[in-house]
């Protein structure tokens, strides 16, 4: 490991996040530069340092920290700067309190050794072009009250690349830090796959996966959520389980009309199972229509229908309905809406959904932001984003 190797592997581990960039003299000095260096040494070392990679860390105390090659500024031209040197790279705090809460981090991290072949990915990463890493404190400080939904992705690194007018991420994620990795795991390159079919113009978010647990485990193994889900639902561990099992689509949509800016549909097949979750539909429905929601009258068994009386008009607020999939004689998938009626018909991406497959995203992040439904502090690259796809396999090992 070289030592610039080494101390990017240190902050990576003292830090929440940290951020490769290429330098470019042919475009202004970057903010944090000035903010960190001067005017004139940030301008100076800007031009110096050429294409070469920089880095920025982010930690608990909410400053950025500017992170250079060690090579790029020499002893004599360090003096009245707020340098934290980690073996092959310079840390620049704000001021010395944030430069001593480095240090306090980094001896608390203690000497960090890539011994995992992802880790040691993720280095070869950093010295090859734009990359992020990030802890699963860093992912919540960026994601806010989205991080408990993104709990299969709370440790990561990933790569970035340009492609024309879209800028391609690859890496790994995972629930437990990237150093904890088995050996067995190798972070091959993804090979290549046809882009999705574009999202119809009012779909905001579409979402499969071969489990709900990897959206929702992390939701479904507090207390707090437990106990209603058994007390008010009779939803019991039994059925947490098999139900966090099971293969998932999801979309939002956006509504110009009614009372909400968006609706959600959900669709999970139940295959022979239809009868027990019928039951535990019943008890849902009590309980609804107890709390102040009435059921539409006449609908086709194995529908339900809300409105809400108590909102003007009382508009449809949700329901859930049982249709069949092609091929099978029973109804088996249950086609839920919330702030929508349910699908009618198994979308072709529900239909297609087998246990063992990757869990693919596709977002528009300029019109969730739009529509203030992109909580979070997300990069400007991503909030600006017409579209986002995304696609999470399993590793190899």
């Amino acid at each position: 490991m070289t030592s610039q190797e080494a101390g990017l592997s240190r902050l990576m581990a003292a830090t929440q996040l940290l951020q490769g960039f290429r330098g470019d003299p042919g475009r202004p000095v970057p903010e944090l530069w000035t903010q960190r260096l001067g005017l004139r040494r940030a301008k100076e070392l800007w031009n110096r340092q050429g294409s070469a990679i920089w880095w920025q860390a982010w930690s608990t105390d909410g400053e950025a920290y500017l992170v250079l090659p060690a090579t790029l500024l020499p002893g004599a031209d360090r003096s009245g700067l707020m340098l934290t040197p980690v073996q092959g790279v310079l840390a620049t705090a704000a001021d010395p309190l944030h430069r001593q809460q480095l240090l306090q981090r980094l001896k608390a991290a203690g000497a960090s050794q890539a011994t995992s072949p992802l880790q040691r990915n993720c280095l070869s990463r950093f010295q090859q072009g734009p990359a992020v890493v990030w802890s699963s404190d860093g992912l919540a400080s960026v994601s806010g009250t989205l991080a408990p939904l993104l709990q299969r992705a709370s440790h990561g690194c990933l790569s970035l690349e340009l492609q024309g007018r879209a800028l391609r991420w690859q890496g790994v994620v995972g629930r437990r830090p990237l150093a904890a990795a088995p050996a067995t795991f190798k972070a091959d390159r993804a090979d290549s796959r046809p882009q999705p079919e574009p999202l119809p113009a009012q779909t905001l978010l579409s979402l499969r996966g071969p489990q709900l647990a990897d959206v929702l485990g992390a939701l479904l193994s507090r207390r707090i959520i437990q106990t209603p889900l058994e007390k008010d639902y009779g939803i019991d561990q039994k059925a947490r389980t098999t139900l966090s099992s099971r293969p998932f689509a999801l979309q939002l949509i956006e509504q110009a009309k009614g009372p909400f800016q968006a609706g959600l549909e959900i669709q999970i097949p139940f295959p022979g199972d239809e009868t027990r979750w019928r039951r535990s539909l019943e008890r849902i429905e009590s309980r609804l229509i107890e709390r102040g929601l009435a059921a539409q009258p006449d609908t086709p068994p194995g529908e339900v229908l809300f409105e809400d009386p108590q909102r003007p008009g009382s508009p449809l607020v949700g329901g859930w309905r049982w249709i069949a999939r092609k091929g099978q004689p029973a109804p088996a998938l249950l086609s839920i809406g919330l702030g929508r009626p349910p699908a009618d018909s198994p979308w072709r991406m529900a239909a297609s959904m087998t246990p063992g497959q990757g869990l693919q995203m596709q977002a528009r992040p300029k019109q969730l932001q739009a529509l203030q439904l992109l909580p979070g502090r997300w990069p400007k690259v991503v909030r600006d984003a017409g579209m986002l796809s995304l696609e999470l396999r399993p590793l190899p090992g």
